[in-house]
C-alpha cells in the first residue's frame, strides 16, 4: 500500500565470485547479476511419443515441466475385416506420417528456442520413437543433440519420469538427477548401512558440529530461514557438502515424511558420536 514500508533483509551468497561492480543512481534494486548466476546453464529436451500422442518437456536444473501435448488420429496398424488392407496401410502411414511432422514442427519450435540446450531423450513404447527419427521433420540440428532413445510407457507424466530415469546415465549432471541419485544413496544407507545415517534436525545439527557429516541432506520445505542458518553454520566448511533438497523432486516427499526434512551420510559411524558425548560427560 501507498505511504506503508517493509524493512526486509536477505543475505545471498553467491555460487561464483562477483567481478562486475554497477553504480546506479535509480528506485530499483538490480539483480539480474545474481538471478544469471542461479539459472541452470543447461537445458534438455524430453519428447515422450507414442502412436497418436506425444508430450514435450524441458528439464532445467532441478525441475522439469511440460512445454507442449500433441494429439493427432493414428488408427491401428492392422486393417478391421472387409477393408483393402493395402489401401487402409497406405491411410494410416500417411496419418502416422502427418502425425511426427506436427510432432517435429511443435519440437523445431520449441527447442530451436533454447541457446543452451545440452541434448535430446526421445522416448516412447513400442518402435515409435524411432519412426519419428527417421522422419525428416526434426531439424537436422536437434537430431544432432539426440543424445538417448529409450523406451517409456506413454506420452504424460509417467512417461516423462520414466524417460528421465531410463536416461540417468546422459542426465547425470542434471541437479534432478543428482538429487535423485542422492536420495537413492540415503536409502540404501537406511537399509543396508544405518550407522552411517543420522536424520533429523538436532541429530544432524549435532554431527555437524562433531565433524562427522560429510553431506548435509535438508528439504527445501524446512523453509529459507533454516536453510540460510545453515548456510552460514557450514561457511567455510570444506569437510561438510549442503544440499537443498528441491520439492520438484518426487524423493522430497520421502526426506520430510520419513526422516523430518532433515540427513547426514556421516564419514564415520554415528557409534563415534556416543563414545563422543560418554568422554564428555566423563571429564
Amino acid at each position: 500500500n501507498p505511504g506503508n514500508y517493509e524493512w526486509v533483509f536477505y543475505a545471498l551468497i553467491p555460487p561464483t565470485q562477483i567481478t562486475i561492480f554497477k553504480y546506479i543512481c535509480d528506485t530499483s534494486f538490480h539483480t539480474e547479476i545474481l538471478e544469471s548466476m542461479v539459472k541452470s546453464s543447461d537445458t534438455y529436451g524430453i519428447i515422450v511419443i507414442e502412436r497418436g500422442e506425444a508430450v514435450i518437456a524441458l528439464l532445467r536444473g532441478n525441475h522439469w515441466e511440460i512445454a507442449d501435448k500433441v494429439q493427432f488420429f493414428v488408427p491401428n496398424k492392422h486393417a478391421a475385416g472387409g477393408q483393402s488392407a493395402l489401401r487402409y496401410k497406405r491411410q494410416t502411414e500417411h496419418l502416422a506420417e502427418t502425425f511426427y511432422k506436427l510432432v517435429a514442427e511443435r519440437v523445431n519450435k520449441i527447442f530451436n528456442d533454447i541457446p543452451n540446450l545440452k541434448g535430446i531423450v526421445v522416448a516412447g513404447p513400442g518402435p515409435t520413437k524411432e519412426e519419428f527419427l527417421e522422419e525428416d521433420g526434426l531439424d537436422y540440428r536437434l537430431k544432432d543433440k539426440v543424445i538417448a532413445v529409450v523406451s517409456a510407457c506413454c506420452a504424460d507424466i509417467g512417461g516423462i519420469l520414466e524417460a528421465i530415469r531410463n536416461a540417468e546415465d546422459k542426465l547425470k549432471e542434471t541437479e534432478y538427477v543428482k538429487a535423485k541419485k542422492l536420495m537413492e544413496e540415503v536409502m540404501y544407507l537406511a537399509v543396508k548401512k544405518p550407522e552411517y545415517l543420522i536424520y533429523g534436525k538436532d541429530a544432524v545439527l549435532d554431527s555437524i558440529k562433531k565433524s562427522i557429516a560429510k553431506v548435509v541432506i535438508v528439504s527445501e520445505d524446512v523453509g529459507e530461514e533454516e536453510i540460510m542458518n545453515l548456510t552460514v553454520m557450514l561457511r567455510g566448511r570444506r569437510d561438510v557438502e549442503l544440499f537443498v533438497m528441491p520439492k520438484s523432486v518426487e524423493e522430497n516427499l520421502t526426506l520430510t515424511q520419513t526422516f523430518g526434512g532433515y540427513v547426514a551420510i556421516l564419514s564415520s559411524p554415528s557409534w563415534l558420536m556416543e563414545n563422543y558425548e560418554n568422554n564428555e560427560s566423563n571429564s
